[in-house]
């Protein structure tokens, strides 16, 4: 008996008649399902939106959840490390679905070559623009803050002055990318 059923989401899944045929099983059985998407185009890569539409009217709201609320959606990458990134969340999500760790929603996977953030240090103080207007910047800037003393990374959101002489030219003022 499956806990959970990975769907991996391509161009086509929703035409194939074996894949709807493992759906409609699921779906009669009431099996969670963990949706991964496939994000390469050359690869049968898709959006979820136009997943959606592929899959039968009968089986959207099974699939991908409520229209407005939706399943959560792994992405799959196959950049080497973003793909163990995959890895480990596809392995966060299936565990959870079991009985020994199905009371730990937040459980942690990681692998041996996992950087631990406690042990990184800088080799010189860190000057961190986080943009005003990108949130998402920002949001991981104030992340970093966390771990790392003012001493050594300090978040602005004010662009330095070099950076600001030198947006016209296209060149990076000296210094911007190698960690000062």
């Amino acid at each position: 008996e499956s806990m959970v059923v990975l769907v991996f989401l391509s161009r086509g899944y929703f035409c194939s008649r074996n894949c709807l045929r493992e759906i409609k099983a699921c779906k009669a059985r009431g099996k969670p399902l963990l949706l991964v998407l496939e994000t390469n185009d050359t690869k049968g890569g898709l959006t979820l939106e136009e997943a959606r539409e592929e899959c039968p009217d009968e089986l959207r709201e099974y699939v991908f959840g409520p229209e407005g609320s939706g399943r959560g959606v792994i992405p799959w990458h196959r950049i080497t490390v973003f793909q163990l990134c995959t890895l480990k969340e596809i392995m966060r999500v299936v565990l959870t679905h079991m009985p020994l760790y199905a009371s730990e929603p937040n459980l942690a996977v990681c692998l041996d070559s996992d950087i631990d953030i406690e042990m990184l240090k800088l080799s010189q103080p860190l000057l961190l623009y986080a943009s005003p207007n990108n949130p998402g910047c920002a949001a991981a800037a104030k992340e970093l803050t966390v771990y790392f003393s003012e001493a050594e990374m300090k978040v602005v959101q004010r662009a330095p002055d070099a950076l600001l002489r030198n947006a016209k030219s296209g060149q990076p003022p000296a210094g911007i990318g190698n960690g000062v």
